[in-house]
């Protein structure tokens, strides 16, 4: 009997050793594969991978739409820029300029070549969003969440690939503040590093130059950050923006200071019109989408958000004196992003559980800016016509090969030696297309072209075509500047459903001297 019953222990001890049955590696139901599927995409570091996965899948889709898409008149222009470095232009600093040269020199004279560094300048930006929301005391969640904001505005989403001064401007801005972070937080050495940040933001729009007033009054209004300003290395990063800066200013000072004269002149005032306000706020509103203009201004009540929100203080109080005498333009408070998304993000994260419905706009924000932004860039890579009822907001990046076509062949038949236009995008797109054959100059604001040293000067002894859109044609400039004006048949730009009909000119016997801007 003992025995028996030590046998059959020993039968139990095996019993338990061996292992659990486990699933057959071989099932593939379907409620097998989803459940193994729900597993993986909620493992912790895939979790976490998520928002930088599709942050990845957006800028691809931007650098196809870089590569895909010709440029715009302004990247046009600018690209005649970077075919002439120098150290200002008429119409801003140099620092697109430099952009557009290092990445057609980088890739090649193509779009993508040309918007390359604007879009790792947007890439850059959200990496420093990230890390400044991280250092500011932030939580990894609100750190990424901002990050993802950033580039969830429809004003980030469609001009976050094209090449502005914006986007470097919003590098620089945002890396300013960002080394004044690390400076008071760790080694005031960072001081200088910020100062190199403004003095290239400043090179980049003269906007840049708000960012210092802004940072001086964020130290002051900390009494932890304020004995900072009795040590040298502030000071220091001030010499070393200044370094930088002097280059675009002597640049204006042997140029008559045409860039200065130009930019500073907006600061005049004209008639008095405050609801230009409420429109730059609506403007704001949407492209930042409602979502996370809500959030930007709800955390306004937050002390952490009211620190970084002062450093933009000095640009919104310009941006509210302007407005309220003319139109600001959409793309001007760009710099501003970076801290918005920072703050917006800080205030959705103090979101209760009992507040359902900010729960719900929370979670639609970033789902839908990218929704807007995908709607805008699939109407701008859009290669089908649009139908004539419809306008066509992107018509002017359409239908240049063939229209430049048509007046070459009109040049041609009218023996003409070269082509004079009125306005500076018609000229950059026109340069551009290998179809003309002739030298192409813009008649009027020859200041615009200070860089255009090495292009090649039309023969004014022969004579030319005279062509641009009759709002830009005054024709009381146009006779005073040429002994002969023939008018020819209009031509007319298709572009999809849109068309553009352009006046066409043959004008001989200048009375003026056309290239030093007599006309």
């Amino acid at each position: 009997m003992a025995e028996s019953e030590a046998e059959s222990g020993e039968v139990s001890l095996a019993l338990k050793r061996i292992p659990a049955p486990v699933a057959d590696a071989t099932d593939r139901s379907p409620r097998k594969v989803c459940s193994s599927f729900h597993d993986l995409l909620e493992a912790p570091r895939l979790r976490r991978a998520w928002p930088w996965l599709g942050l990845g899948v957006l800028f691809a889709v931007r650098t196809v739409c870089a590569a895909l898409m010709p440029l715009w008149s302004d990247e046009a222009y600018y690209r005649l820029w970077s075919q002439g470095l120098d150290a200002g232009y008429y119409d801003h600093p140099p620092m697109i300029a430099w952009f557009i040269w290092a990445g057609v020199h980088t890739l090649g004279d193509n779009p993508l070549g040309a918007r390359l560094f604007t879009l790792a300048a947007t890439l850059a930006t959200t990496a420093i969003i990230y890390d400044l929301a991280r250092l500011e005391g932030f939580s990894q969640a609100t750190a990424q969440r901002a990050a993802i904001w950033f580039n969830a505005t429809l004003l980030i989403g469609i001009q976050g690939w094209i090449a502005l001064p914006d986007a470097p401007l919003t590098l620089f801005w945002t890396a300013g503040l960002w080394g004044a972070v690390k400076a008071v937080r760790g080694s005031p050495v960072w001081w200088l590093a910020c100062g190199a940040a403004v003095g290239l933001a400043c090179l980049s729009k003269y906007s840049g130059l708000f960012l210092a007033p802004g940072l001086l009054a964020w130290l002051l209004v900390s009494p932890q950050r304020r004995p900072t300003l009795r040590t040298p290395w502030p000071y220091l990063g001030v010499a070393i923006g200044l370094t930088l800066f002097a280059s675009n200013v002597a640049w204006n000072a042997s140029h008559d200071w045409i860039t200065f004269r130009k930019n500073f002149g907006r600061t005049s005032f004209g008639s008095f019109r405050p609801i230009m306000v409420l429109a730059m706020i609506a403007t704001q509103a949407a492209f930042l989408t409602p979502a996370i203009f809500y959030f930007a201004v709800r955390s306004v009540r937050l002390a952490s958000a009211r620190q970084l929100l002062i450093t933009g203080a000095p640009f919104i109080a310009y941006l509210v004196i302007h407005s309220l005498h003319g139109w600001v333009q959409s793309q001007w408070p760009e710099p501003l992003y970076p801290t918005w998304a920072i703050c917006a993000a800080a205030a959705a994260n103090e979101i209760g559980p009992g507040q359902r419905w900010l729960q719900r706009l929370r979670a639609v924000a970033a789902p839908g800016g990218f929704l807007l932004s995908t709607i805008g860039l699939a109407l701008l890579i859009n290669p089908f016509s649009t139908p004539k009822w419809l306008p066509d907001p992107f018509a002017n990046l359409k239908g240049w090969p063939a229209f430049a076509g048509q007046i070459e062949a009109d040049r041609t038949r009218e023996g003409a030696g070269w082509v004079g236009v009125a306005t500076y995008g018609l000229v950059a797109h026109l340069r551009a297309q290998p179809e003309l054959k002739a030298p192409v100059i813009q008649i009027f604001e020859r200041d615009r072209y200070t860089f255009d040293g090495g292009y090649r000067q039309p023969d004014f002894t022969q004579p030319g075509l005279l062509i641009d859109v009759p709002r830009h044609l005054d024709m009381r400039y146009v006779r005073a500047c040429f002994g002969v004006v023939q008018p020819l048949q209009p031509l007319t730009q298709s572009a999809g459903g849109s068309q553009t009909v352009y006046q066409v000119f043959r004008v001989a016997n200048p009375r003026r001297l056309i290239l030093q801007g007599v006309c």
